[in-house]
């Protein structure tokens, strides 16, 4: 007997980041689970029908033009879907589903947010508003990250379950021949343009590498608010054509094939796709050691770690792989892509996520 699908809605901030691709994934992952998708987008997106292609059911409530004719829009879409489960992807989507909503809410937790764990004033009211949603709304929290599930615990949040990203086992892989690949030596990074992934001192790393006699190219894939910080520094610095500001991809797993090395010198994470996808497809990865992800990869062994968030670090870290053998860099992303097939494939995680869903209906 046919029984009635799942209604769920994801509520997202920000367009074309890596929430984007998380989210799809949670849609691939749960296609064949009787489970009816949508979302809806707080912000502003030009390209909302592009980056949200592969959800029929997808909804902006603000444009540039006609805020009022999109938020009505919104509204009445919330009226006829009736979801079972509002799955909230930052606080600000939480806080008004908390109002707009009936249904069951799903707080997803994708980073080690400073607001968390800081002290600075605007972050301990943050964490009153988190507090507050959870006993006046009963809200759900999926966390990327342990340390993010163990301080909700000592918030007095009970309902939190860690659950890492994960992607499809199946996708492109770059092959390493006998050989090195030859310079210039190509990294790239693939995120949102946000000072949290410290892009500027990426860029800076890649001006003391030129320094030195090292011939790298570097391409940044991404949007966001440092997108002229960053092309000031790139004039800055003359490296127009070492450095290039590669806009948003809708396929990051295959851009990643163009490159040598995946750079990531974020000042903290969560789970991040980007790396999974490098770890799939056999590229090597120079990283800050933040977040659940990177936690759990050993230094030499699993990938190259960046000790510390300056540009000298950065340089440092990414010499070192330019130096290294070709034996270690093939045995680093062999041990690399075998922590991806045992621990971060899709096969188990619609699972666990649709479980969760089923467990919260039947409170």
């Amino acid at each position: 007997m046919q029984t009635t699908p799942l209604r769920v809605i994801h509520f997202v901030h920000w367009p074309a980041s890596g929430i984007t691709e998380v989210v799809r994934q949670i849609v691939v992952s749960c296609k064949n689970d009787n489970v009816d998708y949508s979302v809806f987008l707080l912000t502003s997106d030009e390209e909302f029908d592009s980056n949200f292609r592969w959800c029929p059911n997808r909804f902006q409530f603000f444009y540039d033009k006609k805020k009022l004719a999109a938020i009505l829009r919104c509204l009445k879409a919330i009226r006829y879907s009736k979801p079972h489960i509002i799955h909230c992807h930052s606080i600000s989507p939480a806080l008004i589903a908390c109002f707009l909503f009936r249904g069951k809410k799903v707080f997803h937790l994708h980073n080690e947010y400073p607001y968390l764990f800081e002290n600075k004033y605007y972050y301990k009211v943050k964490r009153f508003v988190l507090v507050g949603m959870y006993w006046f709304f009963r809200i759900y929290f999926i966390c990327v990250s342990k340390k993010v599930t163990s301080r909700l615990g000592e918030l007095g949040i009970s309902q939190a379950k860690f659950l890492p990203n994960c992607i499809e086992k199946e996708g492109p892989i770059k092959n390493i021949n006998n050989e090195k690949p030859k310079p210039p030596i190509k990294a790239v990074t693939i995120s949102r343009l946000h000072p949290q992934k410290n892009l500027l001192n990426c860029i800076e790393a890649i001006a003391l590498l030129r320094e030195r006699g090292y011939s790298v190219s570097y391409h940044i894939y991404g949007k966001g608010e440092l997108e002229d910080a960053l092309a000031r520094k790139i004039q800055e610095l003359d490296l127009s054509k070492q450095v290039i500001l590669a806009g948003y991809t809708f396929n990051p797993a295959q851009a990643l094939m163009d490159f040598d090395v995946y750079l990531s010198g974020s000042l903290y994470e969560g789970f991040p796709l980007s790396l999974l996808q490098a770890m799939r497809a056999g590229i090597p990865i120079c990283s800050t050691n933040v977040g659940e992800l990177v936690m759990n990869l050993s230094d030499k062994r699993d990938f190259f770690e960046i000790k510390g968030f300056s540009s000298e670090a950065i340089a440092a870290t990414l010499e070192r792989y330019c130096n290294a053998a070709l034996p270690e860099i093939q045995t680093i992303t062999a041990n690399a892509r075998n922590i991806f097939e045992k621990y971060y494939t899709a096969d188990t995680f619609g699972a666990s996520l649709n479980l969760i869903y089923r467990k919260l209906l039947h409170k």
